[in-house]
Order: C-alpha cells, then structure tokens, then sequence
C-alpha cells in the first residue's frame, strides 16, 4: 500500500506526546491526534500521569505547548487534552463504522520515545465488541509511544486510536502457564 500522500496530508495533525516530571524531564511518551478546532489533541488516558506536567511537540521539535486534561476515561483508555490556541491542523474523522476486515490502513506515532514520526503500514485484521466499543485488531507492528497514536484509513481519514498491544503467541501462552 503506498499512503505517502495520505501521510503527507496528516503529519500536521499527529503529536507526540509527554508527561514532565517537576525538573521538566519526560517520564512518559505517546501519540497524540488534533481534532476540532486544533486546540484539542485526543490520545490514551494511559499516557497521562497524574502531578505531571503535559505537553504535546511536532516532530524533531525540542519544546511543546503545555496542555490541560479536559476529559479522561481509565476504562476506554482515552483522554483529551486542550491547549489554549490551537497547535496545528485537525484530522478528518472518519466513523469506524466504515471499516471492513481487510481494508488497509496506517498507524502513525512516535515508538519507543524517539522524537520523529514515523508510520506503520496496517491492514484490519478483525473487530472484537468491548463496553459497547469496537475494537478494531491490526497487523501493524505497534509499539511503546505509538498509544495515543491515530489509526487512519488509506485516504487519511481518522478511524482509530492505538490503545493496546498484544503479545505474541508465546506471551499468552506463558500467562496461562501452559508454556
């Protein structure tokens, strides 16, 4: 799948995303969307640590704008930040009503606390119903920082957040001692 123009299209609207200790040091990172007005940057609740200072930065940038947590849900694993002016272009939604097993999409964040970002080619592997949402299963290689990060379609339509990562088969089988 070739999404070069569709990741052209969005970078502008993915952050990375990172709770300060009180030095100003990150002792947390993850992804994060603009939606709405630009002000507004939807990520993982799991990504925000309480007594932190939040803050979300462009890619390759060295500093952020400071955010308020405006709504936070521990058992969605969602959370929204506000910050006061908008801080760049707001993702095109798309419902994830409209995603079908098999359809190609991309993952877009910054993984293992690096500051630049990157993609993930994905296809959609499944759903499987939780609390009356839809998770959506990929085949995406995900990892730590990409939480938060946005799922979009191949046109770069927003249709998801990463909000979890699943072990591989020997994992599971570990933790139900059976390896």
């Amino acid at each position: 799948m070739d999404f070069s123009q569709a990741f052209q299209n969005i970078q502008s609207s993915v952050v990375n995303v990172l709770a300060l200790n009180v030095q100003n040091n990150p002792i947390s990172s993850g992804s994060g969307v603009i939606i709405g007005d630009g002000s507004l940057v939807l990520t993982c609740a799991h990504c925000i640590i309480p007594n932190t200072t939040t803050i979300a930065r462009f890619s390759g940038a060295n500093t952020g704008q400071i955010a308020t947590v405006v709504f936070q849900d521990q058992q969605s694993d969602i959370a929204l930040l506000h910050f006061q002016q908008p801080i760049g272009s707001s993702a095109t939604i798309r419902s994830s009503s409209s995603v079908l097993v098999g359809h190609e999409a991309f993952v877009v964040g910054f993984p293992n606390n690096i500051d630049k970002i990157t993609a993930l080619s994905a296809n959609i592997a499944g759903f499987e119903p939780d609390n009356g949402f839809d998770l959506i299963r990929l085949d995406a290689s995900v990892n730590h920082g990409n939480s938060g990060g946005p799922l979009f379609n191949a046109h770069g339509e927003l249709i998801g957040i990463v909000n979890a990562k699943h072990g591989s088969l020997s994992n599971f089988l570990q933790q139900i001692g059976r390896a």
